[in-house]
């Protein structure tokens, strides 16, 4: 028979005495455990909900197609023209396509890029906003493009109109790999359960530690960008100068030292790498290009043997970028020390 059912006596007073004791121990257990039930899902579901967010970057951050076929990083498309005719990067182009993109620059085809325009924003943030869905933006320098003072100016504008809805954009002062190694940083953190706001703030560190490295072989994109007077592109064709340059604390790029000849320059960006890069077991480096491999391949070499544990990925960069410094242009780009 179950004890709370004693024959009445004194032994049954005593027992129901212990049983009233003990269930009233039992019931305040139960209540306790109600309560930090109902506490513990609370905060599961308010994580949950924290870490609703989507992860979003420019079509030029050359990014692994892998990551944005699953959906971990969707893609702002960004266009150009080639010629007469607009074309779209929407960052899955092959490598046969942008190596059709260097031909028609090495055959001197006019080649101009244009700008995300706010409603190429608003067509991407405003349906994932009337969803509730929260928005992680990594844009391209603000240094170097004002796509990042539009995408600003578009949010605030949609969390207005949505306020359950946060959309958050970073400006990288990065670009091509460089903005690719922060949206890739941004979805590892979230697969490692970071909600947005902490995301954000790793983003916010790292971004000053990303480094950028580049030589450029035909002087006359910097000077049809108007980064080199003519008169310097002239000479410098002339004794086969090679700038190196850098993407600089305020996102800008801009050329702090040269060489002579390529191999020199290339030799350039390898010690600049041994000098600036901490060398981490596993560290991950780009070494992105414009239609040169061979150089690319030749870099990877000697960075292999500064630090043989590095995961190198050679990448051919985007037209987005390629429009402005031109073909054979070569950079290497890691995280460590970025001031040169």
């Amino acid at each position: 028979m179950p004890a709370f059912f004693a024959p009445y006596g004194k032994i049954g007073e005593n027992r129901e005495k212990t049983l009233t004791k003990r269930n009233g121990f039992a019931i305040i257990v139960i209540v306790f455990y109600d309560k930090f039930r109902e506490t513990f899902l609370f905060l599961l579901f308010s994580r949950t909900l924290m870490n609703d967010y989507e992860i979003l970057a420019d079509a030029s951050a050359d990014l692994d197609p892998s990551l944005i076929s699953t959906g971990e990083i969707g893609i702002i498309p960004m266009r150009y023209m080639l010629g007469d005719e607009e074309k779209t990067c929407y960052g899955t182009e092959t490598d046969e396509e942008k190596r059709a993109f260097y031909q028609a620059e090495r055959r001197g085809e006019a080649v101009k890029s244009t700008q995300i325009n706010p409603e190429t924003y608003r067509e991407i943030f405003e349906p994932k906003a009337k969803e509730g869905r929260n928005i992680l933006y990594i844009s391209l320098s603000g240094g170097l493009s004002q796509t990042y003072a539009s995408s600003v100016l578009e949010a605030k504008e949609l969390c207005e109109k949505y306020p359950q809805t946060k959309i958050v954009c970073v400006d990288s002062v990065a670009a091509t790999v460089g903005m690719g190694l922060l949206a890739e940083l941004a979805a590892e953190n979230k697969r490692n359960g970071m909600t947005l706001e902490e995301n954000v703030a790793v983003l916010e560190r790292e971004k000053y530690n990303v480094c950028h490295w580049f030589t450029v072989n035909d002087l006359d994109f910097l000077k049809k960008g108007g980064r080199i007077p003519p008169s310097l592109a002239t000479i410098g064709k002339m004794l086969h100068i090679k700038p190196i340059m850098r993407i600089d604390e305020d996102g800008k790029l801009g050329s702090f030292n040269k060489k002579i000849g390529l191999k020199f320059a290339l030799n350039e960006l390898i010690r600049l790498y041994d000098t600036h890069s901490e060398k981490k077991d596993g560290e991950k480096i780009r070494i992105v290009h414009c239609d040169c491999l061979a150089f690319a391949e030749t870099v990877e070499k000697a960075i292999l043997k500064i630090n043989s544990t590095a995961k190198i990925e050679k990448v051919l960069m985007s037209p987005i970028i390629g429009i402005h410094v031109g073909y054979d242009v070569l950079g290497v780009v890691h995280f460590g020390n970025r001031k040169a």
